[in-house]
């Protein structure tokens, strides 16, 4: 009788121990049984649902997904239950609790149940909102850069267009220049002395 006793409060520390670091985790983490309602929800979830850990507790968790999601969260945890050795991780939108949705990674794997206890499911719920700003803020920045690099391009053919024309204006003139030099330099026009010749040359 003393040894059942034992047994039982060891088993019940063991179980509390598990809870509490399942409640500690640094991810969100919630237990769902074979219809779908969630039995256990840790803080980190609650924190990322922005509600209480009792107003998670109970739920179906197909409702706190869009309605154009919920087929692909049932068809995950259905897979999920055919294949106890399979983890299966998708995106998803969960519902915060002022009615918006927040970008979450969801990794869903069937846990089996002891003794009387009926199979259930483990999910690893982890908050991509700041990935996908970054993804976003990326994106932004490509843009960006893209629209600069078009507009170096521009300023540099630009640039290449006036080179031409400054070369093409100044070569008449040159040339005009260039034939006096050669009319004085052959004396056609007169003799050229002293200081002149050399200033021709």
């Amino acid at each position: 009788h003393k040894l059942v006793e034992e047994r039982t409060k060891q088993l019940r520390e063991s179980k509390e121990r598990q809870s509490d670091l399942l409640m500690q985790m640094n991810e969100g983490f919630l237990t769902v049984d074979q219809n779908y309602n969630v039995d256990f929800a840790n803080i980190h979830l609650a924190r990322i649902l922005e509600i209480e850990i009792e107003q998670v507790e109970g739920r179906c968790l197909i409702d706190l997904v869009p309605q154009d999601e919920r087929e692909r969260l049932k068809r995950a945890l259905t897979d999920a239950q055919e294949d106890a050795q399979a983890t299966n991780s998708q995106d998803y939108n969960f519902m915060q609790n002022q009615g918006a949705y927040i970008p979450v990674k969801v990794s869903i794997a069937r846990a089996r149940g002891e003794g009387t206890e009926l199979d259930h499911f483990s999910l690893v719920v982890t908050d991509v909102q700041e990935l996908k700003n970054m993804q976003y803020e990326l994106v932004e920045h490509t843009a960006q850069l893209q629209q600069a690099n078009a507009e170096l391009r521009e300023l540099d053919r630009a640039k290449d267009t006036l080179l031409s024309n400054v070369s093409h204006e100044l070569r008449t003139p040159l040339a005009t220049i260039e034939g006096y030099v050669e009319i004085f330099q052959a004396g056609t026009l007169g003799s050229v002395e002293g200081p002149q010749v050399g200033a021709l040359n």
